[in-house]
């Protein structure tokens, strides 16, 4: 399977949800009941009679299981950049009716607490994305802001709340966050990605999207359209080094798994110039934390917000400015 960030053909395979396939067999014939499960609650239409009688919350829970974990696919993780990829097992209808109809159960906010400041002023990972940027950015160059899968805001907003004058907008599938955002000033610019937008943008933000796409190398063509000549590409990704597939770790619902070398080797054709990237937050380790887990979180949560360098961190973050 070649990889998408080098074109590398040459790597190893991974069970998808369970990487060293270690299951016990109580998880393994879990795992195939979920498959026959999805095949008869999507393939027979049960999904459209019995999704009303759920909440959105049980809903995703339903979803996630029955579409990510009872697939039973595969990740191919490259030799040559470590990039990780689902081999394209899991159905392209049913992630679509994923984001539809499931997608979003955490949008569980009331619009007019979404307004409040206090929504996300001490959120950890605006605060260090926002900090991450100001080392290289001149915040006065930015005006447009392009926030894709948004979700709730919280960087593209907590910039706002820093710099008044930069105006918003939002691609995002969670139908629960929309009308928050026209209460927080958020113009919604697309429903999904990639789209042919009418203008282009000085800040693209992807911040956990990127890593959900099928066809990155469309993604990166995409975004490389939206992102003014000279401006900026903001992403952050999960961090999957080698460690994290000697983890049995739930990859739901990703399908992209990032180290640094494959994330550069993806934008560097495209048109990107990467200007800094740091691996950030908790570490990745299979041996049990000797310090426990309140004093990890203590760091992690110093390492989001500083910048502070982990090695095998579970969050990589990059800005990249278009050059081409």
């Amino acid at each position: 399977m070649q990889c998408y960030a080098c074109s590398n053909n040459t790597g190893r395979t991974v069970p998808y949800g369970a990487h060293n396939n270690n299951l016990p067999m109580r998880r393994r014939w879990k795992r195939r009941a979920l498959n026959t499960a999805c095949r008869l609650y999507f393939k027979s239409g049960m999904y459209r009679t019995l999704d009303p009688l759920l909440s959105r919350a049980k809903r995703e829970h339903l979803y996630r299981g029955l579409i990510f974990n009872g697939s039973l696919s595969s990740i191919n993780v490259c030799d040559t950049c470590g990039h990780g990829q689902e081999i394209g097992k899991i159905e392209h209808g049913l992630i679509n009716l994923y984001y539809d109809r499931a997608y979003g159960a955490g949008a569980h906010v009331m619009p007019e607490r979404y307004e409040d400041v206090s929504y996300f002023i001490h959120d950890s990972r605006a605060i260090g994305m926002y900090n991450f940027c100001t080392l290289d950015l001149d915040w006065t160059s930015v005006k447009s802001l392009l926030d894709v899968g948004a979700g709730p805001s919280h960087i593209s907003r907590y910039i706002r709340h820093h710099h008044p004058e930069v105006s918003l907008y939002a691609i995002e599938a969670g139908k629960p966050w929309l009308e928050c955002y026209g209460r927080a000033g958020i113009e919604l610019a697309a429903l999904s990605f990639p789209v042919q937008l009418d203008r282009q943008f000085d800040l693209v933000i992807m911040s956990h999207s990127l890593e959900h796409f099928r066809d990155v190398v469309l993604v990166a063509e995409a975004v490389k359209d939206s992102v003014a000549p000279g401006k900026y590409l903001l992403i952050e990704v999960p961090h999957c080094p080698s460690v994290y597939f000697e983890m049995d770790l739930d990859d739901t619902p990703h399908l992209q798994f990032f180290t640094e070398q494959s994330l550069s080797l993806l934008l560097e054709p495209h048109g990107f110039k990467v200007i800094r990237s740091i691996v950030v937050g908790k570490e990745l380790t299979t041996q049990p934390y000797l310090n426990g887990h309140a004093l990890q979180a203590e760091k992690a949560k110093a390492s989001f917000e500083g910048n502070i360098p982990v090695q095998n961190g579970v969050y990589l973050r990059c800005l990249a400015q278009r050059i081409a």
